[in-house]
């Protein structure tokens, strides 16, 4: 394989395996890993591990392939990773095969303003993931709405976990938004904040309706403002913390599973949940709703709270 000018590796560990991603100076965004796919990782590679270890993954909008290959040689033997820039899906390859698990990620070109190829067998998918999805253009996140759909039709029981980054024209709220407004059940966990993000040390806990506290970047010996700066940060920080609390209290829906991890379908066939497409199982054909002729809202028409600060990472679990 040849040498791509000015590329730098990358290394992470994931469940004591180390993976080497080669990271592009310029392209799309797909070409570099992000915030996302770290905590994306963390959220795996944690307390659903023992439910994610024998799934059937669909990674979307792959990029460097940081989270399908980090799953397969930590043993997942199936993951479809996809992605739609020629660039992206280019280092991509690469990747996979530099770090040989060829034989469990499979790589295919999926744009989302189309129905996804026949190479990828929805039917059988029993996780979906994906890492910083959401960015400043809607129509990216309109298409992204269609994609999710699709999927929930094809594979009902399979669990969708996106981790999104909220950046200034807080467009990860507008799709969550959109999401319920089609009719989806949608849980938001805020997992990073600006602060911490920023490398403030986290020494109190605040609690919110999620569970897992939430890092508050003031110490409590040292709160009194010593400086300008040290003032605006806690300000800020007090900001997001009540924001985030809120969001989360909001849009909040209880998964009908435990939080702390979720069970794949036992068979991933269409008769598993008991009828075909289109067909309730009373006689009557149903009306299948083809997800690429839904009207998506646009982005005006979307009100925001501007519930979460630029900078915060959230995992929505569909």
């Amino acid at each position: 394989m040849g040498r791509h000018r000015s590329a730098t590796v990358r290394e992470f560990g994931f469940r004591g395996k180390a993976v080497q991603i080669r990271q592009l100076p310029t392209g799309s965004t797909g070409v570099r890993c992000s915030r996302c796919t770290t905590h994306l990782l963390d959220q795996l590679g944690g307390e659903l591990w023992e439910s994610v270890r024998g799934a059937h993954v669909l990674e979307l909008g792959s990029g460097c392939g940081t989270v399908a290959i980090a799953l397969a040689k930590a043993g997942v033997e199936k993951i479809y990773a996809t992605d739609c820039e020629k660039g992206a899906l280019k280092n991509l390859r690469w990747n996979v095969e530099s770090e040989a698990v060829q034989g469990a990620v499979h790589v295919a070109e999926w744009d989302w303003t189309h129905p996804p190829p026949r190479s990828i067998p929805l039917q059988n998918i029993t996780l979906v993931v994906g890492a910083d999805l959401v960015w400043d253009a809607w129509d990216t996140s309109k298409s992204l709405c269609a994609a999710v759909l699709e999927i929930k039709q094809v594979a009902p029981t399979a669990p969708i976990l996106l981790a999104l980054e909220e950046r200034h024209a807080h467009r990860c709220e507008a799709f969550v938004q959109q999401l319920t407004l089609l009719g989806l059940s949608v849980q938001v966990d805020v997992i990073d904040t600006p602060l911490e993000a920023a490398g403030h040390d986290t020494t109190q806990s605040v609690h919110s309706p999620t569970g897992p506290g939430l890092a508050v970047a003031v110490d409590p010996e040292e709160s009194s403002p010593q400086s300008d700066e040290l003032a605006a940060l806690e300000a800020r920080d007090a900001v997001a913390l009540s924001a985030a609390d809120a969001a989360v209290a909001a849009t909040k829906v209880e998964p009908a599973s435990d939080k702390a991890g979720f069970e794949p379908p036992v068979s991933s066939d269409a008769g598993a949940i008991g009828f075909e497409p289109g067909n309730s199982g009373d006689g009557i054909e149903d009306e299948v709703l083809d997800p690429f002729e839904v009207e998506v809202s646009d982005d005006d028409d979307l009100e925001r709270a501007h519930m979460y600060p630029s900078g915060t990472v959230l995992l929505l679990r569909l």
